[in-house]
């Protein structure tokens, strides 16, 4: 037989720490500023995919071009690191650093710059 649970009287369950809170990821609006460029080369056919990695160090968006098992750019988000300030990056396939910033707004603008034909 069935037991009646009045909600009103339970006691609040507690919930041990996440372990995902440690963990480095972008927030909506950043996100939606990586997506939107990322639409735009999607519509132009330059890119045709994107994965996410999120770690405890840093959160990566991997951009990926037509037939390409590796990452064309990659727009890197890292822990916060004292006085350095530069927080995100954008690096090409090589691992070359194209632009760092303390600001996700000034460093994504490189990956329309570069050799990259939009119409606008």
């Amino acid at each position: 037989m069935s037991e009646v649970l009045h909600l009103a009287k339970r006691e609040p369950r507690t919930f041990p720490r996440s372990r995902f809170s440690s963990l480095v990821a972008f927030h909506r609006n950043e996100l939606n500023q990586i997506l939107a460029i990322y639409s735009r080369m999607v519509i132009a056919g330059e890119w045709c995919d994107y994965a996410l990695n999120i770690g405890e160090q840093e959160a990566a968006f991997a951009i990926y071009r037509r037939r390409s098992p590796v990452p064309a750019y990659r727009v890197v988000k890292r822990v916060r690191s004292g006085a350095e300030g530069r927080r995100y990056r954008v690096v090409e396939a090589g691992g070359r650093v194209l632009k760092e910033g303390a600001n996700l707004g000034e460093v994504l603008p490189v990956l329309l710059s570069k050799r990259l034909r939009l119409a606008s």
